[in-house]
């Protein structure tokens, strides 16, 4: 019968099969079981004969259209298991571009619409002692001078992390609403087992808040946001410093979703990490770009 490639709709599912190939695929995230992803969005999947292989499929509509549109939280849909030969590679683009007119979403599949290499910065902290060695000198510098003013707490206040967050830098990331904040703190407190919050205080007063996700070998970095005295005594370097330094026995990498803010990125170098290739994939026929032009104007006005 040789491969078959199958699109199952939502209901159809087995979510049984499904995280069972979550479980065993290398690929596989926190992001990806279904737990995670129903917490998000609507989706289907696409797999390879009987859950040997597949990819979850973000749902979205507006505009009166359907849309697979990347959710938030949600950095990459990742095709999971053995990767499909180049000739099977069309015919998942031509399953995905026949259920909706507009397409937008990550993965690690570079499939047959409009592609853009983006960069994913992730760091292996199995060995606490060597990622220190690799800090940058200013980093270490400043660890040093500031990490005995500053008392890390493991805790599960996700709104506090929340309200710091959008206070620094909710006007820069306007993408987020107040339901995509509700959601992660629902399943961050519904699923603590796979999350980590870190309250920093300074002279017993909270200067900063750290939200991480853990899961399949890897913690995954969601949100993070200093006061204006947290900034000070660089609170967050000193909370991704204890992760490092409590976590990386258990888990392999740190993910830190990466950036495409310079002095963002220079951050997450600065702790040694590498770069992690990944694609936003993107399509929408031309008769609907002008109307969307329009219905955005409209909107924003």
């Amino acid at each position: 019968m040789g491969n078959q490639i199958h699109y199952i709709k939502h209901n159809k599912i087995d979510f049984n099969k499904w995280n069972n190939l979550v479980e065993r695929a290398e690929q596989g995230t926190v992001y990806s079981y279904s737990w995670w992803l129903s917490a998000f969005c609507q989706w289907d999947i696409i797999v390879l004969n009987d859950y040997e292989a597949g990819i979850p499929v973000p749902q979205a509509s507006g505009m009166f259209i359907q849309k697979i549109h990347q959710p938030n939280f949600i950095q990459q849909c990742l095709w999971l298991g053995t990767l499909p030969d180049d000739d099977i590679l069309p015919h998942i683009s031509k399953l995905i571009a026949s259920k909706s007119q507009v397409i937008h979403f990550n993965s690690n599949l570079p499939l047959d619409f409009s592609v853009t290499e983006r960069k994913n910065q992730i760091l292996d902290i199995r060995e606490a002692s060597e990622v220190q060695a690799g800090y940058s000198k200013s980093l270490s510098k400043n660890i040093k001078k500031q990490r005995d003013k500053v008392l890390v707490s493991e805790n599960q206040d996700i709104q506090h992390t929340i309200d710091k967050y959008t206070a620094a830098y909710g006007s820069l990331n306007t993408q987020l609403k107040p339901i995509d904040y509700l959601k992660i703190k629902n399943l961050a407190v519904s699923k603590p087992e796979n999350f980590v919050n870190l309250t920093l205080y300074l002279n017993k007063q909270p200067v900063a808040g750290l939200l991480f996700a853990k899961g399949k070998n890897r913690l995954h970095y969601i949100l993070g946001a200093p006061t204006a005295d947290g900034r000070k005594v660089n609170a967050l370097s000193i909370g991704i410093h204890y992760i490092i330094e409590k976590y990386g026995s258990s888990y392999a990498v740190l993910d830190f979703e990466g950036s495409s803010i310079p002095s963002v990125h220079q951050f997450y170098r600065s702790f040694g990490s590498e770069v992690e290739t990944f694609y936003e994939l993107s399509h929408m026929p031309y008769w609907l770009k002008m109307p969307l032009r329009v219905y955005k104007r409209l909107f924003k006005s």
